[in-house]
């Protein structure tokens, strides 16, 4: 088996291994395999994983950002302009094959050959970010304890949404989303309030936002609810199974064929399909 090969098995069996042991066999020419520290991971709590073009897969742990190439872990470490190592990494984006860190401390640009701080323009560390997204124009939007901020690679400028924080990030035409107390959109000029969610009830903050093809946003909100808006004063509650009622929505995608996917924090994965049939997976 090819380095690449090893990387994407590794990649799909965290994707689908959920799924996948709890309603039916591997297919036939997939094999689940686990690394621990024991292999060379710094830490088994791994909060991000990320895949770049060259076939690398970089992975952040509450102990350092490490680089795999489906035979050994590479260590990166990341120095703040406090100069104290920063080793709890949070997020990962990966655009080709420049990768983005948000860790506890500051946020990072780099891949193979190191990294640098992202710094805002009055020369500041972005701290407590809770969300990363690339718009398809190439900027980075960042969503930290300071508010949104934007960059184009070496500056993050500060952008105010009215959110006192953001957890998500969507993209719909030429508009940038953000997710928190209300739902804001940036139309290249200003911010305002494209789906005015009134929050309270039974609609609290939302923690994740998307849009698919036909303009509907899906939003979870902090009790592991999923809501459908199709219009400006149109909110609907989506059923998702009994089970999952409080627990929060870590992630959410839209994939290709219009699918919905939420991943949830102790709980597990939930699928909506187009026409509107819901599954579920646990552990």
């Amino acid at each position: 088996m090819t380095t690449e090969q090893r990387v994407a098995l590794w990649v799909l069996a965290l994707l689908v291994a959920t799924p996948l042991l709890a309603t039916e066999r591997w297919p036939d020419g997939y094999r689940l395999q686990t690394w621990t520290t024991d292999h060379g991971l710094p830490q088994n709590s791994v909060m991000a994983v990320a895949r770049a073009a060259d076939g690398y897969v970089w992975v952040g742990t509450q102990e350092g950002l490490v680089r795999f190439d489906g035979a050994r872990f590479v260590r990166y470490d990341l120095v703040p302009q406090s100069g104290l190592r920063d080793a709890n990494v949070n997020l990962l984006l990966i655009d080709e094959n420049t990768v983005w860190v948000a860790a506890t401390n500051a946020v990072y640009r780099g891949g193979n050959h190191g990294f640098t701080e992202v710094l805002t323009e009055d020369g500041r560390s972005l701290q407590q970010t809770s969300a990363l997204f690339l718009s398809r124009s190439g900027l980075l939007w960042i969503g930290s304890r300071d508010g949104v901020h934007c960059s184009d690679g070496e500056v993050a400028r500060l952008h105010s949404t009215g959110n006192d924080r953001v957890s998500g990030f969507a993209e719909f035409g030429d508009e940038i989303c953000t997710s928190g107390a209300e739902v804001s959109c940036w139309d290249g000029r200003r911010w305002m309030a494209r789906r005015p969610f009134p929050i309270g009830a039974g609609v609290e903050a939302f923690t994740q936002v998307v849009f698919d093809d036909h303009g509907t946003l899906w939003a979870a909100d902090a009790s592991g609810h999923l809501w459908r808006s199709l219009g400006l004063d149109d909110l609907q509650r989506v059923d998702v199974p009994e089970r999952f009622t409080g627990a929060r929505v870590g992630s959410m995608v839209m994939d290709a064929n219009g699918t919905l996917w939420l991943g949830y924090l102790r709980g597990g994965v939930v699928r909506v399909d187009d026409d509107g049939t819901v599954s579920d997976w646990r552990p």
